[in-house]
């Protein structure tokens, strides 16, 4: 039996759960009304769940709220049968499509069958969480994903969705790399003053501790280049100088920068 189908009455607790059919590509209405009660019981920290097969335990799709939150705007919705707006979704090759929203949402790891290497979102529907700690535990878990995602949000935009060194706007490529760690203060951890946007390479190199930048966000690169590859040493080196480009809405926190300097550039 499907796993969802099996536990339903948990499930719908905390997710909006629907029963498409697989065959005709998840297709599924989706409610505003629905959507708006489980944001008054849940916040954003919610499912919205698409059950395939009944038989088949780990065909259905538990995707987060806010991964499709932009879609399920007034603009976005359709008329169904009866003439009611609500938002259209279906799924072909793990891409969902909602309504007359432009884009498609890459769901895989949303899906069932990928639950054992996936994210938190899936365990919510396993077995071992059916009893009220362990789902509180998770719902903590996804909340925290929410905030990250809040956080890369607000760095994006404060650098115009541009990496702030080298200008590449690929966002498939650029990370919202904290200047305090994660781990180190929680309450650096959602400050976009705290965030700069780095293409991947340079997030290792700041995250590593082998760049840092002044007060001015100007970069400066480890004295011990001299033990390093003649690779990198030439990528760091001519980084060396080079001004970050200016935030737009929040300024980074000239503390964070020196915790940086003394805590995690390499001297």
């Amino acid at each position: 039996m499907n796993l969802v189908r099996r536990n339903e009455d948990d499930v719908r607790t905390t997710n909006y759960v629907l029963h498409p059919s697989p065959s005709n590509n998840f297709w599924a209405n989706i409610s505003a009304g629905r959507i708006h009660k489980y944001l008054a019981k849940c916040g954003e920290v919610f499912n919205i769940v698409l059950v395939g097969s009944p038989d088949d335990e780990t065909d259905f799709y538990a995707i987060p709220y806010s991964v499709i939150k932009p879609a399920l705007t007034e603009k976005y919705r359709t008329p169904d049968q009866n003439d009611r707006l609500r938002w259209v979704v279906s799924v072909h090759n793990h891409q969902l499509r909602v309504g007359k929203f432009p884009e498609a949402v890459d769901v895989s790891s949303y899906y069932g069958k990928n639950f054992a290497h996936g994210s938190a979102e899936h365990a919510l529907l396993s077995h071992s969480y059916k009893n009220d700690y362990a789902i509180e535990n998770c719902r903590k878990e996804i909340q925290q994903r929410s905030k990250q995602s809040l956080f890369r949000k607000r760095v994006s935009d404060n650098f115009q969705r541009t990496c702030c060194l080298s200008g590449i706007k690929e966002d498939s490529l650029l990370v919202a790399s904290h200047i305090i760690p994660w781990s180190e203060r929680t309450d650096t951890r959602l400050d976009p003053g705290n965030g700069l946007y780095l293409f991947t390479l340079y997030d290792q190199l700041f995250d590593k501790g082998f760049i840092s930048f002044t007060n001015d966000l100007y970069v400066i690169v480890t004295p011990i280049t001299d033990k390093l590859s003649v690779s990198l040493r030439k990528i760091i080196t001519q980084l060396d100088g080079q001004r970050a480009r200016r935030p737009q809405k929040w300024r980074i926190n000239p503390e964070y920068l020196q915790y940086h300097r003394q805590n995690v550039f390499q001297h």
